[in-house]
Order: C-alpha cells, then sequence, then structure tokens
C-alpha cells in the first residue's frame, strides 16, 4: 500500500476500497459454506475477522492522531 500512497492519494483510496470491496463480497458469498473435515461453517470466522478490520482501523487511527503528533 505505501506504493500506491506514494504514487498518489486518490490511488491509495481506490485501491483500499476495492480491496476491502472484494474482501466484504468473498465473506457474503461463502457465508453459508461449510467445511466438512472440521466439521465447521464459515459464519463463524466473522466475528474473528470482525475483530481483525477492527484492530486494523484502530491501528490506522493511532498512526495518524497518536504517532504524527509527537
Amino acid at each position: 500500500m505505501a506504493y500506491f500512497l506514494d504514487l498518489n492519494p486518490w490511488a491509495f483510496i481506490i485501491v483500499k476500497y476495492i480491496l476491502t470491496c472484494m474482501s466484504v463480497t468473498t465473506l457474503l458469498i461463502f457465508h453459508n459454506y461449510y467445511y466438512p473435515k472440521i466439521n465447521f461453517y464459515a459464519h463463524n470466522f466473522f466475528l474473528y475477522i470482525v475483530g481483525a478490520f477492527t484492530m486494523v482501523v484502530l491501528w490506522e487511527l493511532y498512526l495518524v492522531f497518536l504517532w504524527h503528533s509527537a
């Protein structure tokens, strides 16, 4: 992502938006998929994925507001 950020801020935003949309679309497509080998449904991973996205957003907010102000 540093490449796109150095290239152009709009390129960074567009690529990040497209990657996020593709990830969410993939999650929605496979939401009810069942993995028989491990006896597990894909929607059980949803909370972990939301937690990971939340941690990324918190890290980015930290970088924007706290790290640059020091």
